[in-house]
């Protein structure tokens, strides 16, 4: 796994909005999505549930970023 993934994963916590997670990263919308997507068949579950133009994420989601952000700032 990269940590450019996990720091996009990380940032979409905070933001819930892939559009502006895509702006911070000078990416595109799309792009975010395929790092999520394959974050999710990497661990074999959702990690975001939509709720209009918001991404929610789901618990599982919650403990990977907790987990992931020791990580990034250690």
């Amino acid at each position: 796994m990269k940590i450019k993934d996990m720091e996009i994963f990380l940032d979409l916590l905070n933001t819930q909005s892939p559009t502006h997670t895509a702006n911070n990263f000078s990416i595109t919308q799309p792009n975010v999505s395929i790092v999520i997507k394959n974050l999710e068949n990497k661990f074999d579950g959702i990690l975001f549930e939509r709720l209009g133009k918001k991404l929610l994420p789901t618990p599982k989601a919650l403990e990977l970023g907790k987990n992931w952000l020791k990580i990034i700032q250690a």
